[in-house]
């Protein structure tokens, strides 16, 4: 009877691919993390700026001015418009309205190039007129890396651009232009 030739690892061969699986597993999840952490910041910004471009466009076709709301102390942000009337007032909106920026990001600072001011304190408000034009102005959101700290990660800024409303996101270069504001 002839011996059949059995083929099988040795345990060292098992080690050293197990060794090498482990540190390709070390290295890539870190490049997954920032990829997540690049990802959830662009998405909250988008959903920012979404809110900010209906604002406007409902300021241009109901021919009313609408506002977008910043809370800093809760981060949260809604709209407002005046309801049509003889005796107009600030339309109330219900909680549903009321949008989070949720995770850890935080509403850092509005700048109005038009007043060369910022707003950080309680509360800001950026206009569309009926037009839909509105005031040159940057919105920060980020997180900060430890409280009260002026280093942050994920920086975003959006800008609206104030002689047609146009909202968009500053790549990562022009926002470089602007992290002195803050």
């Amino acid at each position: 009877m002839a011996k059949t030739k059995q083929h099988a690892f040795t345990l060292i061969e098992l080690v050293i691919v197990l060794g090498i699986v482990s540190l390709m597993l070390g290295a890539a999840i870190p490049m997954f993390s920032s990829v997540l952490s690049k990802e959830r910041a662009d998405s909250v910004a988008e959903e920012v700026a979404m809110t900010l471009r209906l604002a406007n466009q409902k300021s241009i076709f109901q021919q009313a001015k609408h506002d977008f709301v910043i809370d800093f102390r809760k981060n949260h942000y809604w709209l407002e418009f005046l309801q049509p009337g003889k005796h107009s007032k600030k339309l109330k909106y219900r909680p549903d309205q009321i949008r989070s920026l949720g995770g850890d990001f935080e509403f850092l600072m509005v700048y109005f190039s038009e007043k060369d001011d910022t707003e950080k304190r309680r509360n800001a408000r950026i206009s569309f007129n009926p037009d839909g034009t509105s005031i040159d102005t940057l919105v920060f959101l980020g997180i900060p890396t430890a409280k009260g700290s002026s280093e942050y990660r994920s920086l975003m800024i959006l800008e609206i651009r104030g002689s047609d409303g146009r909202v968009r996101i500053l790549p990562e270069e022009e926002r470089r232009e602007y992290e002195y504001l803050l």
